[in-house]
């Protein structure tokens, strides 16, 4: 069972994100599909590879790509992009 519950981000990461990121060599997420996300989610989720799942920006930054069509959506990605920086920088701390 995934901590916060069904729909979290850690079972998006976990159950989705990561598989794809391990099986492809390029993993395009398209962002339009809700309303929003919350920044709990978005930081599980994606700083959660780094801190969770041993990824690092640089990894990351040639295989994932974040797409979207909905105007002011490009916020989400440069907070995604933010997470996995942060998350690198204090993994980085601890080794």
């Amino acid at each position: 069972m995934k901590l916060d519950g069904p729909f979290s981000g850690q079972e998006f990461r976990d159950d989705y994100l990561v598989p794809a990121l391990k099986a492809n060599d390029r993993v395009h997420v398209i962002i339009d599909s809700a309303f929003g996300y919350g920044s709990s989610f978005l930081e599980e989720c994606f700083g959660g590879l780094v801190r969770s799942c041993g990824f690092r920006l640089e990894d990351l930054e040639g295989k994932l790509v974040l797409e979207h069509e909905k105007p002011g959506f490009e916020y989400y990605v440069k907070d995604i992009w933010q997470y996995i920086a942060d998350a690198d920088i204090q993994e980085r701390k601890r080794a």
